[in-house]
């Protein structure tokens, strides 16, 4: 048995900076928490921001991740987890040219 819960902030202010014509921010925090005895919550927080360009659409994101194993994490990290696991970051930049 384990639970999961979502926190999720959207703002989208529209603003035209040459051929930017949107900016969307975005933070979304997500937590696992595992019911097993001994068992550590899996955190994972996103936070970045969308830059629109049509017809070039740029999301630039930092994800913060504690016991996650696609941040650094321990392999295990799915299930025990690590005992004293620190948070790990990630920068990700995706560049999407839609024509």
């Amino acid at each position: 048995m384990w639970a999961r819960w979502k926190l999720k902030y959207l703002d989208d202010p529209k603003k035209e900076w040459g051929p930017i014509t949107k900016l969307t921010f975005y933070d979304d925090y997500s937590i696992l928490v595992k019911s097993e005895s001994g068992f550590k919550s899996s955190q994972v927080n996103t936070l970045g921001c969308l830059v629109t360009a049509i017809p070039v659409y740029t999301y630039v994101d930092f994800i913060f991740g504690k016991n996650m194993v696609f941040l650094g994490g321990p392999p295990n990290a799915l299930a025990a987890g690590g005992p004293d696991e620190d948070w790990h970051m990630r920068l990700n930049v995706n560049i999407g040219y839609y024509f």
